[in-house]
């Protein structure tokens, strides 16, 4: 099991999709979003096999 979360943050005026390490609070950025589009709200599934 990862012990990992994600994030949609606002960095420096930019909507980006982050995915959080939790062991060690380290944050990777792994996608942007474009400028007109506002995130509101994130939903995934769980328990999905690899």
């Amino acid at each position: 099991m990862d012990l990992v979360a994600f994030a949609a943050l606002n960095v420096d005026g930019k909507s980006r999709w982050y995915e959080i390490d939790l062991l060690t609070g380290r944050a990777y950025h792994i996608g942007r979003f474009k400028i007109w589009q506002q995130v509101v709200d994130v939903a995934l599934p769980l328990d999905q096999d690899d």
